[in-house]
């Protein structure tokens, strides 16, 4: 592994780039690609929350990996980890779109519908008939689509807040989002999901 010096020398990464590829790096070389979260978040008696398991990615482009494992394991605990993330194939700096990961979760029986223009309403009815979803968050620009790969799992009637799973932290990757602040700012694209369910 290169140290950051090394790194910094080689190449016009930014501080922060140059730690990425480490860890990265140490990713690759471990083999050790998501692990369970460390801390939970506080919920709430009024809460909807579905029982997905929470992961941190531990490397920069897994996250559409590690957000559909979270999905396959809800419904099929005993799936195996490394089969699904090599039928997802997420690649350095790029990580991976839409298609691969809906294809790795048909694949392991976990069926998937992708809504478009979905509401506060729409996202209550999914999480009270059961089904998680996958969604793209980031700001990346209202024409492109976002830059992460989350698991929405969760609503908070009052304020209207959403639970969303795989955010970047080795320590806890779940959050509890202002559903304004989520709507406006981090979902993306807006109003897309793929909705999820065990067939």
């Amino acid at each position: 592994m290169l140290a950051y010096d090394q790194l910094k020398g080689s190449c016009s990464l930014t501080p922060m780039d140059c730690v990425q590829a480490c860890i990265d790096r140490l990713s690759d070389l471990t083999g050790i690609k998501a692990i369970p979260s460390l801390l939970d978040v506080g919920i709430h008696d009024d809460d909807a929350v579905l029982d997905v398991p929470a992961y941190s990615q531990t490397d920069g482009y897994s996250c559409g990996a590690t957000a559909g494992w979270a999905i396959v394991k809800t419904f099929r605990p005993r799936a195996n980890f490394d089969r699904f993330y090599n039928l997802v194939r997420p690649e350095p700096g790029v990580g991976v779109g839409p298609r691969r990961v809906i294809s790795a979760l048909r694949k392991f029986g976990i069926g998937t519908r992708t809504c478009r223009a979905l509401g506060w309403k729409d996202i209550k009815k999914c999480i009270d008939d059961g089904f998680p979803m996958l969604v793209g968050t980031g700001k990346e620009g209202p024409s492109v689509e976002g830059d992460h790969w989350s698991i929405l799992y969760g609503y908070r009637p009052k304020p209207r807040s959403v639970f969303i799973g795989n955010d970047p932290g080795l320590f806890r990757s779940q959050l509890v989002v202002p559903w304004n602040e989520f709507s406006r700012s981090c979902w993306n694209p807006k109003g897309m999901a793929i909705v999820c369910w065990g067939t």
